[in-house]
């Protein structure tokens, strides 16, 4: 009996559902069999995160088969999360680098259409099967303001050290993370790092739209602030302000530039450390002014040496023109222990303009499901036949074409001799409470 595409799959991707208690609200988990769920470790705004054991990954050196998974629920229901979350999928993907996180695996329901496997946009919970870390910079800043750890000269330096390691692996692909805060600096128990969540990321080719929410206002450059919602040019200089900031907030132990609500009151606490304000802002502020201070007055005690405070006044310039690149940022003496060009790996520059529709973006999301799942492939290859009939034709397949995608598939299929029966095979699930 000849096997269904959609038999097919659920036989190599058996998947069982899981109820997670967050707080008293419980989110169904529905993963691999090869994952066990084992504790919540937080939601956002976006989604929420579990860890789980993973029967197939090699164990670490301590024989933990740990990974994070991250849920991103119905993310076909609104544009800008479709989007967003497609954005750091094919981000993250396209790295293989020790401090950025990495995509271990993807999750999504699928379904069967015309012969042709497809993504359930009904039920498009996405899974993202992620590095497990132990904490963010958050929590380590706070533990160190509760003295449960000491935070020296010695251990700032190793994590800026791996903080513009990553972010020299980032810009080279020809990205801007813009939203780097210690929240999206994941740390192990062996104090390595990892930079996390590119939802906000961008190319940097072209001008953009200064979307609400790019970077924590606190981490948030002033080309950033000034811009509101304008388009605008900016480049890789408004990451390297992020962590400059951050880096003055390991040093302090807390926020550099703790600004109020609004983007003025922002670059007004700017201005109270760096003076100010310049002539391109003389039309808002007029004849105020603030001095500003000196750097060895903010950091005036403490093991601060004469680098450190040097190389966070040359990331923290309010021109970005005159800030540091993150290649001489890791050229600065306050860097050289660590500093090794042959060990900071670039890589190449990559496509991360989206302007997609709805069925765009889901062949989008099935061909990053195939690059994780190769042993599935063969049943979708029909989106990428698809995706060159429209470039051949300049068609374009509306939002919302659902529908048109799967007519178009069915006729392929029909013309090729393949059609077959749809049939829905349902792998075998457990329902089991983790809280």
């Amino acid at each position: 009996e000849r096997v269904s595409p959609m038999q097919f799959c659920n036989e190599k991707l058996r998947t069982t559902c899981v109820g997670v208690h967050f707080g008293d609200r419980v989110e169904t988990f529905e993963v691999y069999t090869r994952y066990t769920i084992t504790r919540v470790l937080g939601q956002g705004a976006y989604g929420c995160v579990v860890e789980a054991e993973d029967a197939l990954l090699e164990p670490d050196e301590n024989g933990s088969r740990s990974v994070a998974i991250k849920k991103l629920p119905l993310i076909f229901n609104h544009p800008h999360i479709t989007k967003s979350s497609l954005r750091e999928i094919t981000i993250l993907q396209h790295f293989d680098h020790p401090n950025i996180l990495r995509v271990r695996d993807i999750i999504v329901p699928l379904m069967e259409a015309n012969g042709q496997v497809m993504i359930d946009l009904d039920l498009a919970d996405v899974y993202l099967v992620l590095d497990k870390m132990d904490y963010d910079l958050t929590e380590v800043l706070a533990m160190s303001s509760r003295g449960e750890l000491e935070m020296d000269m010695q251990q700032r330096r190793f994590f800026l050290y791996q903080m513009l390691r990553g972010l020299k692996c980032i810009h080279s692909a020809g990205v801007l993370h813009r939203d780097l805060k210690p929240s999206n600096i994941l740390v192990n128990s062996a104090c390595e790092i990892k930079i996390c969540d590119f939802g906000m990321a961008r190319g940097t080719d072209g001008s953009f739209m200064t979307t609400f929410g790019v970077c924590t206002q606190w981490y948030r450059a002033p080309e950033l602030l000034l811009a509101g919602d304008e388009e605008s040019e900016y480049d890789q200089a408004v990451d390297i302000w992020s962590v400059g900031c951050i880096m003055g907030e390991l040093m302090i132990n807390a926020p550099l530039f703790p600004g109020k609500a609004s983007p003025n009151k922002q670059l007004e606490a700017i201005f109270e450390i760096l003076g100010g304000p310049p002539e391109c802002c003389k039309h808002t502020w007029g004849d105020q002014y603030w001095p500003g201070r000196s750097w060895s007055d903010i950091f005036h005690s403490g093991d601060f040496g004469e680098h450190e405070i040097d190389l966070v006044n040359r990331m923290c310039k309010f021109d970005p023109s005159q800030r540091v690149t993150v290649i001489e940022a890791l050229e600065h003496p306050h860097l050289e222990e660590w500093h090794d060009p042959d060990d900071e790996p670039v890589c190449e520059r990559g496509e991360f303009t989206y302007t997609f529709d709805e069925a765009d973006a889901e062949n989008a999301l099935l061909r990053q499901f195939a690059h994780f799942h190769p042993e599935v492939g063969d049943h979708i290859k029909a989106l990428q036949i698809l995706d060159d009939q429209a470039a051949a034709s300049g068609a374009h397949v509306q939002a919302g074409g659902k529908a048109q995608v799967q007519e178009q598939q069915g006729a392929q299929a029909e013309a090729q001799g393949q059609g077959q029966t749809q049939a829905e095979v349902q792998a075998a699930s457990t329902e089991t409470d983790v809280k």
